[in-house]
């Protein structure tokens, strides 16, 4: 994968890159399993039960997606005041966890398989003439279902094609 959105990111220095994917890496991860268990139980409550499966599938992919993000972060700022950690939070150190990244086909297939499935929802919402003719919440919470599931559905894409080449 040569190019991905997350190169834009450089531009903002190698701390900006290495929070991007640190916390992107939760949100990958977590965003499709969110999105499984909100169609599987989001309906089933009484709070939430007027919800369709896939309404209540992007509901948990919002959810555990932005969880994974904040988990990220924390890890981040948990590696980051390590007494002894593997590699130095020096600049040079960061330096090298950026260069790792860089070129990580693992990391940057993710990216790009999150990146499409957004892109696919973003022409899916303007095609279809908005959330509700996809069966999703109506206003900005459909929009943000429709993010949540084309994440996820690139998401599950990428790690099939990364299982399969790696």
């Amino acid at each position: 994968v040569p190019y991905t959105i997350a190169d834009l990111t450089k531009l903002g220095g190698n701390k900006l890159f290495l929070t991007y994917h640190v916390m992107g890496a939760g949100y990958d991860y977590l965003t499709p399993v969110g999105c499984a268990l909100g169609a599987l139980i989001l309906p089933r409550t009484k709070r939430f039960g007027t919800l369709t499966p896939l309404q209540a599938a992007g509901m948990g992919g919002i959810t555990l997606g932005s969880v994974g993000m904040g988990l990220g972060l924390m890890a981040m700022i948990k590696a980051s005041n390590s007494k002894e950690p593997k590699i130095p939070w020096t600049e040079d150190g960061i330096q090298m966890r950026v260069d790792g990244i860089s070129h990580n086909y693992t990391v940057r297939a993710l990216d790009f398989g999150v990146w499409a499935g957004i892109a696919a929802a973003g022409c899916a919402l303007v095609g279809y003439g908005g959330p509700q003719k996809l069966g999703l919440s109506p206003g900005i919470m459909g929009n943000l279902q429709a993010i949540a599931l084309g994440s996820a559905i690139g998401s599950v894409s990428a790690i099939g094609i990364i299982s399969v080449t790696k």
